[in-house]
This record gives structure tokens, C-alpha cells and sequence, in this order.
């Protein structure tokens, strides 16, 4: 039981990963790449096109849920622990 909090947070972690390789993947072409020589309505054009899909971001906030679940259970454990002195 002391080992849950650790495998929940190390999930949490890989699957906030697995949410960022995701959301890179998708992203549309070009993401993220504006030059000081670009005119303006090519640097908007190109943002307009960057939204990719947004499974990615509820992938890495369930990731965060998981993470924060972790730690809420060891904090929960030290307060059992500290009450039952």
C-alpha cells in the first residue's frame, strides 16, 4: 500500500509525456515556427492553421489528475499518520 502513491505519480508523469508527444504529433505543419521575416498576415494565417487536436491536452490534465491524486494520498497518509500519535 505505501507504494501507490509512487506508481500513481510516476503514471501521472508518463502519461503527461505520452500527452505531449500527442500533442506535438498533431499539431498542424509548420506549428510553432515564425521568422522575423514573415509578413503579418503570414504569421496569422500560420497561427489560424496550428490548432491541432486537443486530445492531447486532455490526455496531459488527466495526467495532472493523476499526479495530484499521488500526492493528495501521501498527504492524506501523513495526517492519518500524525493523527494516530
Amino acid at each position: 500500500m505505501a507504494v501507490v502513491p509512487w506508481i500513481l505519480t510516476a503514471a501521472g508523469i508518463g502519461v503527461i509525456i505520452i500527452g505531449l508527444v500527442i500533442a506535438r504529433l498533431t499539431a498542424g505543419p509548420g506549428s510553432g515556427y515564425i521568422d522575423h521575416r514573415m509578413s503579418d498576415k503570414e504569421i496569422a494565417r500560420q497561427l489560424k492553421n496550428a490548432e491541432g487536436n486537443p486530445l492531447g491536452g486532455w490526455i496531459m490534465v488527466f495526467g495532472c489528475v493523476i499526479v495530484l491524486a499521488g500526492l493528495g494520498w501521501r498527504i492524506v497518509r501523513l495526517i492519518v499518520a500524525w493523527a494516530s500519535r
